[in-house]
């Protein structure tokens, strides 16, 4: 579901500052091409899996170098979108005055259910386009990692799955490793 109207990201950021999706039944909502969009609330599944990549993030990356942003907002001028992905790792800085953009990402990870055609299409176009440079889905359908890597146009030239006994290594830290059932243990 979207707005009908055509925003442009400085007017929703404007709306955003403003309170007016703030309340006792804020949706959960983010904003791509110009349209506020709804989101599904969610699962615990969803949850765990997060919570679980959050946890190892804390635990892998170089907090000197890198920050990791939950669930928080993305600023895509170019694309006039603002979309929250699940995890972000963000180039280490001070995002008090503005929220990070595509230049700031090194990894970014989206969980996905009932999201996942969406997250393996429109959203997949939209990081690569805005030259996001690692992309990964933890699929919930499939139990496995999706993987994309040189975003090139509108998608990515390098497409790897990863499942069960599997580990996949980010780029900007080739060192650390996830473990495919670390994140999926009931499929162990």
């Amino acid at each position: 579901m979207s707005t009908t109207a055509n925003l442009t990201l400085e007017q929703y950021e404007q709306l955003a500052e403003a309170g007016t999706f703030d309340g006792l039944h804020r949706p959960r909502i983010e904003f791509i091409h110009g349209e506020i969009r709804a989101m599904n609330p969610i699962g615990s599944f969803h949850s765990q899996v997060l919570s679980d990549l959050t946890d190892w993030s804390y635990d892998v990356v170089p907090r000197r170098e890198i920050a990791i942003r939950v669930q928080t907002t993305l600023r895509m001028p170019s694309q006039n979108s603002s979309p929250e992905p699940d995890l972000v790792w963000v180039r280490r800085r001070s995002y008090a005055r503005h929220h990070p953009e595509p230049a700031d990402v090194h990894l970014l990870i989206e969980v996905a259910e009932s999201s996942l055609a969406e997250d393996r299409g429109e959203k997949l176009e939209l990081y690569a386009t805005a030259g996001i440079p690692e992309y990964w889905i933890a699929n919930l359908v499939d139990f496995t990692v999706e993987v994309h890597r040189e975003p090139s146009g509108h998608s990515y030239a390098n497409v790897r799955t990863f499942g069960a006994g599997e580990s996949v290594s980010p780029v900007v830290v080739p060192t650390v490793r996830l473990a495919v059932d670390y994140i999926f243990p009931q499929i162990s």
